[in-house]
């Protein structure tokens, strides 16, 4: 069971990944809102950092706890959340352009640090309950599925922004289908029973650092 949650968690995360790609959805929305160039330009740096220097930062606190399924939990509530209100915010104000790329922009960035947070408990839990022989296995159906899913993702995307869907109830349409198929990634891992690990002692930020 837990090596099936795991592959349709992956499965759903690359779905999702299409309808808030970066560059070919949130870069549209937000330069016809009128956001800076700038601001445009730097969403695939903040979702990259997002997902990486969290997991430096958190690294010494969530390391030495024995189940880190109550990690992922959290950030689940968080991502779920953050998600709901930017949809709700781009439904109820749509011409409210300032708005809108605020309520993007920040709900990105909350859920890319989320998703950076989560990375550590995600790998260790992935180490527990996945057996090393099908380790292979695992990510290559986590690719293969997520990546056909993201492909037909492609067509709908194509259906709904190059339509007759007026701007930005198109984008909208879009950012609910991204957080039904994110939810149900998140939902997926989240359902994982974890089994105990060793309890290793606390590690002070410092030492951390000091070992990369």
């Amino acid at each position: 069971q837990n090596f099936w949650l795991g592959v349709s968690n992956g499965v759903f995360m690359k779905g999702a990944g299409a309808f808030f790609h970066p560059t070919l959805v949130l870069a549209p929305f937000l330069s016809t809102l009128g956001a800076p160039a700038t601001v445009v330009g730097l969403m695939p740096a903040m979702l990259f950092a997002g997902w990486f220097l969290p997991q430096l930062l958190v690294a010494s606190r969530i390391g030495h706890h024995p189940k880190k399924i109550f990690w992922y939990r959290y950030m689940t509530v968080i991502r779920v959340f953050t998600y709901a209100l930017m949809v709700a915010v781009v439904f109820s104000f749509p011409d409210s352009s300032v708005l809108l790329v605020v309520t993007v922009v920040l709900g990105i960035g909350i859920v890319s640090l989320a998703n950076g947070i989560t990375g550590i408990p995600f790998a260790d839990i992935v180490a527990k309950v996945v057996p090393h022989n099908r380790l292979g296995t695992f990510w290559v159906l986590r690719n293969a599925v997520g990546g056909a899913l993201g492909f037909g993702s492609g067509f709908l995307l194509k259906y709904l922004l190059g339509g007759d869907i007026a701007f930005p109830q198109n984008f909208a349409i879009v950012f609910v289908i991204g957080t039904v198929l994110s939810t149900a990634a998140y939902l997926s891992f989240s359902l994982v029973k974890e089994p105990l690990g060793l309890t290793s002692q606390k590690q002070p930020f410092r030492r951390v650092i000091s070992r990369i």
